[in-house]
């Protein structure tokens, strides 16, 4: 379940509602529009989370 793998919001921000909007109509699966997503949002995400869980 996502929710628990991300946090919370993570789907309103840009380069996340963008690959959910592109799945809807492009593409098979979440997972391969998440491959698009760039290293530096990734690392901001973890940064998030890592703070939250302190």
């Amino acid at each position: 379940m996502l929710s628990f793998q991300f946090p919370e919001g993570f789907e309103q921000l840009p380069p996340f509602a963008e690959a959910l909007r592109y799945r809807e109509n492009h593409s098979p699966s979440f997972g391969s529009v998440l491959d698009f997503v760039p290293s530096e949002i990734w690392a901001e995400l973890d940064k998030r989370m890592k703070n939250k869980n302190k």
